[in-house]
């Protein structure tokens, strides 16, 4: 299944084609880019994927936060089911790193549950 979103972030089933469209002409505007932060040598991404990454799950899992070193490393991935929650996981994720930069040994640790 293909979503997009509206100006209000609300969600919308939507064909392939269209879906296209879509991401073609949003090229990561505020309408589908949750979040873009760097905190320390990390960049936090969050954005709409426009495909249920559910799997079977009976609610929709369109959102993802990634975690990135570098430009070929990704450490940390995590799925939403609604632009609420990744706005609140985008901010979880960015407390986490901070918190773990400013702790004694300064290693990076991400809380799965957060």
């Amino acid at each position: 299944m293909w979503y997009i979103l509206n100006s209000n972030h609300d969600i919308i089933q939507v064909d392939a084609e269209r879906c296209a469209e879509w991401f073609s002409a949003d090229n990561f505007s505020d309408n589908r880019r949750v979040g873009l932060d760097y905190i320390g040598s990390f960049r936090v991404s969050t954005v709409f994927l426009g495909i249920d990454h559910g799997f079977g799950d009976d609610t929709h899992v369109l959102f993802e936060t990634t975690v990135f070193k570098d430009i070929n490393s990704d450490l940390f991935h995590k799925r939403y089911k609604t632009w609420d929650d990744s706005v609140e996981g985008h901010a979880k994720t960015i407390e986490s790193i901070a918190n773990s930069l400013n702790s004694p040994d300064g290693e990076v640790r991400f809380e799965l549950n957060a």
